[in-house]
């Protein structure tokens, strides 16, 4: 008698990485609409409540999705529903479902920073524990304000917390694009393998450090942390020469996920030290850096885990191209740069497109994966 094939369970990126890609294309639209409508100024429809979902909602479920460890199933259900929870506890404004949000960046942190904490005596690994724990305190505390901390703290909140997600990303950046990049030079005539560069590196820490350190103090002390940071990663990413990588989509996307945190800590530092609004810059970082980056992250480990290749996966070009054109528009938007405020629908939609592609995408991907907790359901 032939045994029964035992089909694979869920994990987290089978989960977290789909609930992310829907967060961002539903999310950003919906914010955009209530907003029009005058909710309340403690949801997501608010600036910065609009920038603190856009962290807690997408960016800890791509986190997590790629960080956490390997969970059993229903360990897993958990955080899953803690997720979905928190997503409608922050759009009640309050206070009991300020206290369900705050959760899940609580969870995260403490599931994947003691891993990079004990990660021996690289510095590098400790430091990055500490990124992941100010986030996750950041996100918690900017979560409350309002219905349980005071309100007036949660601007300051979400923009250290997107400091500290930028710091994140070039980290992670760092850490997968410096092999990547090496593996796909090799198919290109007279090119070397490149190194992790860790004297760029270092200074690109450091940088993030002092930005950290001067964000109580504000601006202008935050910017040359700023600017420290996002030279040391725009040379490092001009370094690794991402416009050659055409035949490697999803490096190549990393890279430009990678170039754009840099050009938003730079447009940063320059908008910390002259007239111009932060507020009209951070999309760079926002949009343009964390949203590329962690569409290539989640698309690039799905096609790993499934063993496929990206050569015919034009998903990954196209979303580039959509997500640049969206943060370029977005920037068109704001008063600095135009006050075209007809294209902000087109930026919308644009991002929000991508972002639907990306779900297609995984849910193929992880088809075997949801049949397999069907079965099981099946035989229980």
């Amino acid at each position: 008698m032939a045994r029964a094939r035992h089909l694979p369970l869920p994990d987290a990126p089978t989960v977290f990485f789909p609930l992310a890609a829907v967060h961002a294309a539903v999310f950003v639209p919906l914010g955009l609409f209530t907003a029009g409508a005058g909710t309340e100024p403690l949801t997501p429809a608010s600036p910065t409540g609009h920038g603190l979902e856009l962290l807690a909602g997408f960016l800890l479920a791509a986190l997590a999705g790629f960080l956490f460890p390997r969970l059993a199933p229903m360990p897993l259900l958990a955080a899953t529903v803690l997720w979905l929870a928190g997503r409608i506890g922050i759009w009640s404004a309050t206070e009991a479902g300020a206290v369900v949000a705050a959760a899940f960046p609580v969870l995260v942190t403490l599931l994947v920073a003691p891993r990079f904490a004990a990660g021996g005596r690289q510095w590098r690994n400790r430091l990055f524990a500490l990124l992941l724990a100010g986030l996750g305190a950041c996100l918690a505390a900017a979560t409350l304000a309002g219905p349980v901390l005071p309100g007036h703290w949660r601007g300051n909140l979400v923009t250290a917390a997107l400091m500290l997600a930028g710091g994140a990303i070039l980290y992670l950046g760092g850490r997968l694009l410096a092999p990547a990049v090496a593996n796909a030079w090799q198919g290109l005539a007279g090119t070397r393998e490149t190194r992790l560069q860790p004297n760029l590196e270092a200074l690109m820490l450091g940088g993030l450090v002092l930005l950290v350190l001067a964000l109580p103090a504000g601006a202008p002390w935050t910017a040359p942390g700023a600017a420290l940071a996002g030279i040391a990663a725009g040379i490092r990413v001009i370094r690794w020469r991402p416009w050659r990588m055409r035949h490697q989509p999803d490096t190549q996307g990393l890279a430009l996920g990678y170039a754009w945190s840099a050009a938003g800590f730079l447009a940063l530092a320059l908008a910390w030290i002259t007239p111009l609004p932060a507020a009209d810059v951070i999309h760079i970082l926002a949009l343009g850096g964390t949203g590329t980056f962690l569409l290539h992250l989640m698309a690039r480990t799905a096609l790993q885990r499934a063993r496929q290749g990206v050569a015919g996966i034009r998903l990954l070009p196209a979303a580039s191209a959509m997500l640049a054109a969206a943060t370029v528009l977005r920037l068109v938007a704001t008063p600095s740069f135009g006050g075209l405020h007809g294209l902000l629908p087109v930026a919308v939609g644009l991002w929000s497109l991508s972002f639907v592609m990306l779900a297609r995408l995984l849910v193929n991907l992880s088809r075997q994966q949801w049949q397999g907790l069907l079965a099981n359901l099946g035989r229980g």
